[in-house]
């Protein structure tokens, strides 16, 4: 199949452009109309460079909708291929009350299409329960944004086996830092 990513050419059109599309999706059974939510792009589908061409002359003829097209962008991602571990200590001190958390991590791959396993395997109370959400909360900061090409991460197991905090200084902004970059 051939696709072309649409969008608008003028502004305020977008509800026009989407019932269009479903329009002449749901009469032509070779058009398939797709959204890739997280490229924000939308993609319509057919037979060949010809079937599409047609499809938008018939667009702008039939309905009066005018579209720009380009070729439709891939959704990269990156993951991880073997076991690694990772530390990060974050501590600041600018003359008040300072910042202070140590993360120890254990990362490994996971089976395609699993997604993101985030393991609590800290005993004895070497961080608080309260500041474990905070060092997801930095990880997943990773994953969205990508570690190395800026593309989402995927299929990988996190796990916070250790760390340290100090009872005045450690705080939710600096377990999120230190999260970030042990991962």
């Amino acid at each position: 199949m051939y696709g072309l990513a649409v969008a608008t050419k003028r502004q305020g059109d977008e509800q026009k452009i989407g019932l269009t599309l479903q329009k002449l999706a749901a009469e032509d059974p070779c058009l398939i109309l797709e959204h890739n939510a997280s490229l924000n792009q939308t993609v319509l589908r057919g037979l060949g460079e010809f079937h599409l061409r047609i499809t938008l002359e018939r667009m702008l003829k039939q309905y009066n909708v005018e579209v720009d097209t380009q070729p439709p962008k891939i959704p990269y991602r990156e993951t991880i291929s073997l076991l690694a571990e990772g530390h990060h200590r974050h501590k600041k001190q600018t003359g008040g009350a300072g910042q202070f958390g140590e993360v120890f991590l254990r990362v490994e791959p996971l089976p395609r299409g699993t997604g993101f396993e985030f393991v609590n395997a800290i005993v004895g109370g070497v961080i608080p329960a309260v500041y474990v959400p905070a060092i997801q909360k930095g990880i997943q900061q990773v994953l969205d944004f990508g570690a190395i090409a800026g593309y989402p991460l995927q299929d990988i197991k996190v796990t916070v086996y250790d760390g340290k905090y100090h009872s005045v200084d450690s705080k939710e902004i600096a377990f999120i830092a230190a999260g970030k970059k042990a991962f």
